[in-house]
This record gives C-alpha cells, sequence and structure tokens, in this order.
C-alpha cells in the first residue's frame, strides 16, 4: 500500500475498522445533526464585539505593562531588603571582629601589666636580696674584723702580761 492508502487507513478506524460495541453512548457521528439547546445559543454582537475587542487589546497592554512594573519595583524592594541585610550583617561582622580586637588588645595588654609586674617583684626580689647579701657580708667583715681586734687585744694584753712578768 502507499502511504497515503495506509494514513486513510488508521484515521478511519484503524487497521481494523471501526469499533462500534466500544463507541461512547454520548457521542454522535458526523452524519447526525441534532438541535442544540437554548441554553448553548449564545448572542453575537458584532458592533461590540469589535470596540470591546479593541479595549480589550488595550487593556491586556496596560495590564501587562502594570504587571511589569508591579514584578520591577517588588525585585527592587527585594534586593533593597537584601542589600540591607547584607549591610546589616556586614556591619555586625564588623563590629563582633572589632569586639574581639578589643579583647585581644586587652588580653594582651593585661598580659604585658603582669608581665612587667612580675618582673618588677623579681627586681625588686633581687635587690633586696642583693642588699641582704650586702649586709650579711658587711656583718661578717664586722665581725671579722672585731674578732681580729679582739684576738689583737689578747695577744696585746698577753704581750703585756708576759712583759710584766719579766
Amino acid at each position: 500500500k502507499q502511504w497515503y492508502q495506509r494514513r486513510v487507513a488508521i484515521t478511519a478506524g484503524g487497521k481494523f475498522g471501526v469499533q462500534k460495541d466500544r463507541v461512547d453512548k454520548s457521542a454522535h457521528s458526523f452524519g447526525e445533526r441534532t438541535d442544540t439547546s437554548a441554553q448553548y445559543q449564545t448572542k453575537v454582537d458584532v458592533k461590540g464585539d469589535v470596540k470591546n475587542f479593541r479595549s480589550r487589546f488595550e487593556n491586556f497592554g496596560a495590564a501587562a505593562e502594570e504587571e511589569n512594573k508591579r514584578k520591577v519595583e517588588e525585585e527592587k524592594r527585594k534586593r533593597d531588603a537584601e542589600f540591607k541585610r547584607g549591610v546589616e550583617a556586614s556591619k555586625k561582622q564588623e563590629a563582633a571582629a572589632e569586639a574581639q580586637r578589643a579583647k585581644e588588645e586587652e588580653a594582651r595588654r593585661e598580659g604585658e601589666e603582669r608581665r612587667r609586674g612580675e618582673e618588677e617583684r623579681r627586681e625588686a626580689e633581687a635587690n633586696r636580696l642583693g642588699a641582704e647579701r650586702e649586709q650579711q657580708k658587711l656583718e661578717e667583715q664586722r665581725s671579722a674584723a672585731e674578732e681580729q681586734r679582739r684576738i689583737e687585744d689578747e695577744n696585746r694584753s698577753r704581750e703585756e702580761q708576759a712583759f710584766e712578768q719579766k
């Protein structure tokens, strides 16, 4: 068969023809002509239709334009809100970073002050110990000098006694 013959066979009910037992009961064939009820009939006003047609297209354009403006404004508001949130978030991050830096600086200063205080305390302790050692040396020198004088005095007194006895 030619392609157009096959096409006709398919469009005319398929390979095996129209299956009449599987046809919808409410379906009508093309040959039947039934009058439709009054509820389906519509009035056609040609003059009003042309006016409505033109105004409808104008309204479509205006409505589409309004919708586009509204969408643009909404998008702009969203962008502005997002920008503001971003700015606020960055300000909060900067403030948090600044607070962290301040805490670190304060901790560093306190550590330096503690270290300086510790160094001063050690230095004072070393000075005190040095002064005590000096004092102790002086005491030892005095006691050694006194001991020497005592020994010299004893030797002199022995010599005097020995001289007197002779």
